[in-house]
């Protein structure tokens, strides 16, 4: 849609002539030059399970209205889990952070998982984010991250 019309009038507090958009709209044909194919993609787990202790995650999933629950009974779960072989962190800052990468495989296991592991489904309006967040945030998946809980990198956060 191309915006289009405008009406000249005396701006009220300078006096000088402004223009101001009228509520009028023109489709505009646009063609397409540019095609964009994913550069990298992921399987989308059904969940993720956060331990009760990582108070940050909880507080960023919380801002941001993220749906999770605690589990209220322990359980073995089949999960997988990001092994992880290397971490290193960049010499040089990037946006006031030194880029971490991760390097490593994700392994099938079952885990004894304790009550109070929060469990955050992916099947919520905000799921795509949640994937998205997760290589960002959590430090469990290959590649480069800032993840908010910074140094402490764990080997064991599942996801289901």
């Amino acid at each position: 849609m191309k915006l289009g019309e405008v009406t000249q009038e005396k701006n009220p507090y300078s006096g000088a002539l402004m223009r101001r958009r009228l509520d009028v709209r023109k489709p505009e044909k646009m063609y397409e030059y540019i095609s964009f194919e994913a550069g990298e993609s992921t399987l989308a787990p059904r969940a993720y399970l956060v331990p009760p202790n990582l108070r940050l995650v909880i507080d960023r999933l919380e801002a941001h209205g993220i749906s999770f629950s605690p589990m209220k009974e322990p359980a073995t779960l089949k999960v997988e889990q990001f092994k992880i072989e290397s971490s290193t962190t960049a010499e040089r800052e990037f946006q006031g952070h030194k880029n971490r990468t991760i390097t490593g495989n994700w392994e099938a296991s079952e885990q004894s998982v304790p009550a109070g592991t929060l469990v955050v489904p992916v099947d919520q309006p905000l799921g795509r984010f949640i994937v998205h967040a997760e290589s960002h945030v959590w430090p469990v998946n290959p590649g480069r991250t800032r993840g908010v809980v910074g140094s402490s990198v764990r080997e064991n956060t599942p996801k289901l």
